[in-house]
């Protein structure tokens, strides 16, 4: 994680040093929904897709000369998760949520058409997000980590120089379970992997 975070500083400090007066900084309101599955290293558990919803603010720094920048988002998400687990005649299904601050930095790319640029831009973005946990550790027979880190890829397209929809999918970077007891059986985090993976849908409106 910490070099993953030394190359996304130094790319920072790169695009915000590179030709500063002709940079363009926008804001405003972010919204949207995530589909989110646990993917676990053994066969005995199973998660499927849950649907959750995120909120927050956007900032946007980019420099029109090269069409490249950063977003960095401050949000807060909701995400709802479904355990299976197989038992003696039968499986043993348990779901919960958990409540988010997550930050996702983005580098962004936008890639201006001559003719439509003014009406629309597609763009596409990578980069990490840290997303620290904002309830209690233990709900019902799992405990999870203070915070969970993913790698999004995205695409989406910017309308009228002020709405963006985007879509990503986000890459579990490390493992979430401190461990699990579910139907009376205890598993230790060592024995245990999963590993948050998820679609994300947003709208953004900058100013």
């Amino acid at each position: 994680m910490k070099k993953t975070l030394a190359i996304m500083l130094l790319a920072v400090m790169g695009i915000c040093c590179a030709v500063p007066s002709k940079a363009e900084f926008k804001f405003g309101p972010r919204i949207g929904l995530n589909v989110n599955k646990l993917s676990f290293n053994k066969n005995l558990f199973d998660g499927s897709n849950r649907c959750g919803f995120t909120g927050g603010i956007q900032a946007e720094y980019m420099l029109p000369m090269i069409s490249l920048g950063l977003d960095l988002s401050l949000m807060y998400s909701y995400m709802d998760y479904d355990v299976d687990e197989a038992v003696p005649g039968g499986t043993y299904m348990e779901d919960f949520g958990k409540h988010f601050l997550e930050i996702p930095l983005n580098i962004k790319y936008k890639i201006g058409i001559p003719v439509v640029k003014k009406l629309f831009s597609p763009y596409v973005f990578t980069g990490p997000a840290v997303a620290f946990r904002l309830d209690k550790a233990k709900d019902n027979g799992m405990v999870t980590k203070t915070s969970q880190w993913v790698w999004n890829i995205g695409l989406g397209l910017e309308f009228v120089n002020h709405l963006q929809i985007g879509a990503c999918y986000g890459f579990g970077m490390n493992n979430i379970v401190d461990g699990m007891k579910i139907a009376g059986q205890e598993i230790s985090a060592g024995d245990l992997k999963a590993r948050t993976n998820y679609w994300t849908v947003t709208a953004a409106w900058l100013f």
